[in-house]
Order: structure tokens, then C-alpha cells, then sequence
């Protein structure tokens, strides 16, 4: 049985915070080549998820419910995949996910390695 983690979602088109909802789902996958797993450790909701929660992104981008919230984060690397260069597990990376890969109010998000940089130690 998969691990699971938490991910904020919405279940229907709302303008109001208080509907976003925190459920249970599978961890991510192992990453793939080029693929980085992230811990993550700070996430934010911005005016993009607003406006797809409240469904003003539902014409130009039709998404079935429900929304994973979030496309910012910083965390830890937790896995990478084969043919990543720049990270190693336990780097502390921050970066912006692919809109395909929005989710990132979560334990944990996949993305590619150019979507991440290191965050400097000092």
C-alpha cells in the first residue's frame, strides 16, 4: 500500500478559503530521470490557485475536481531520478511547478530539476 500525504484541494468552484479541504492521497511516485521529489516545507496559495478555485480558469483550462492547490515550494529533497545533476537527497531546494503538476500544498510534490534551485545556506 502506497504511503500517503496530505495535498489541499478544493471539491467545487468557491471564493472562500475556508472551503479549501486538506484529504489523504497517495505519496507522488518515485521521481523519474530527469525528476526531483520534494519534502516540502513551505508552500503558499497565490492569486493563480484563487482564481482556479474560483473557477475563473474553468473555461480557458477545464480541470476535473478535485483542484490540487499550489504551484510554490520549498523543502527538502526527499529522491531524485537517474539523470538529475544538480540535487542530491537532503538539498533544500525552492521553486515553481509546471501548471500540470499544481499540488504543491502537500507533503510532498514531484517536479523536473530545472524547475528547482538551491536555497543558499546563509
Amino acid at each position: 500500500m502506497a504511503q500517503m500525504h496530505s495535498v489541499a484541494v478544493v471539491n467545487h468552484y468557491t471564493a472562500n478559503p475556508a472551503d479549501y479541504t486538506i484529504v489523504s492521497r497517495p505519496q507522488p511516485p518515485s521521481p523519474t530521470a530527469l525528476q526531483v521529489l520534494v519534502q516540502v516545507h513551505a508552500a503558499s496559495i497565490n492569486p493563480l490557485d484563487s482564481k482556479r478555485a474560483e473557477g475563473m480558469l474553468a473555461i480557458p483550462l477545464p480541470e476535473p475536481f478535485p483542484l490540487q492547490l499550489g504551484y510554490d515550494l520549498a523543502g527538502i529533497v526527499a529522491a531524485i531520478g537517474s539523470g538529475v545533476r544538480r540535487f542530491s537527497p537532503g538539498d533544500r531546494v525552492y521553486g515553481r511547478v509546471r501548471n500540470e503538476q499544481a499540488g504543491t500544498v502537500a507533503e510532498f510534490a514531484v517536479t523536473e530539476e530545472e524547475n528547482l534551485a538551491r536555497i543558499p545556506d546563509t
